[in-house]
C-alpha cells in the first residue's frame, strides 16, 4: 500500500482511511455524528461517537444532549443562506 492516499485534489496518509475501519466490521455498534459547529473556513464539522452493540439509546441521547447544549440550530450563523443554497438548485 502507497504512503499516502489522494483526496480531492490534496494527499493524506493511507492510515487515516483506516479510521472507520473498525466500525465498517462490527456493523452493529451505533455511531451518530452530531453537528458541533464551524471550522475557521466555513465548513461544518461533526462530532463523532459510539456505543455498545445494540445499544442505540445511550447514543442517541448523547448525540441530543450535545445538539441541546450548543443550540446550533437556533442560531441563525448555522442556517445555510439563500447563497449557499443556490449551487444545489436545479438549472
Amino acid at each position: 500500500m502507497g504512503s499516502e492516499l489522494p483526496v480531492d485534489g490534496t494527499t493524506i496518509p493511507w492510515w487515516h482511511g483506516l479510521m472507520t475501519m473498525p466500525f465498517n466490521i462490527t456493523s452493529r455498534l451505533p455511531v451518530p455524528n452530531v453537528p458541533s459547529g464551524r471550522a475557521p473556513n466555513g465548513a461544518s464539522t461533526g462530532a463523532r461517537s459510539w456505543g455498545r452493540v445494540y445499544d442505540d439509546v445511550s447514543v442517541f441521547r448523547a448525540g441530543s444532549a450535545l445538539e441541546a447544549a450548543q443550540d446550533l440550530w437556533g442560531s441563525p450563523s448555522w442556517r445555510a443562506s439563500g447563497s449557499d443554497l443556490s449551487s444545489l438548485r436545479a438549472s
